[in-house]
């Protein structure tokens, strides 16, 4: 017969949570779906040993993806609008230079998240 288990884990700690402790960790595993990504045995053992929990919620990154880029062109038409009128004498070089300024730290802000 063998006695080795299955995982090989053969080491158990339990623990005891609050309802609060208990809803927030749970709020954590759930994807936008309802449905948990992660098993909260898994969760625990990854917390307990001092790896990275990273839960990603894919639903909620498409929808980043999808304000980035919606923000991304708004950004890229306010560029395109700003160097016409540049060009074309409506705007000063000191107001020019601002907005371009604002732009490109607003698009850099978006290259950090």
């Amino acid at each position: 017969m063998n006695d080795k288990k299955k995982s090989g884990r053969d080491i158990v700690i339990s623990t005891r949570l609050t309802e609060h402790e208990f809803a927030e960790m749970q709020t954590k595993l759930m994807g936008a779906n309802g449905k948990p990504m992660m098993k909260p045995a898994a969760f625990l053992r990854s917390a307990a040993t001092g790896a990275v929990v990273n839960v990603v919620d894919t639903e909620l990154e498409q929808y980043k993806v999808f304000i980035e880029k919606r923000a991304s062109n708004n950004l890229n038409q306010i560029a395109k609008r700003l160097n016409i009128d540049h060009l074309a004498g409506k705007i000063n070089n000191k107001t020019y230079e601002d907005v371009l300024t604002q732009l490109v730290k607003i698009s850099e802000a978006f290259i950090r998240i």
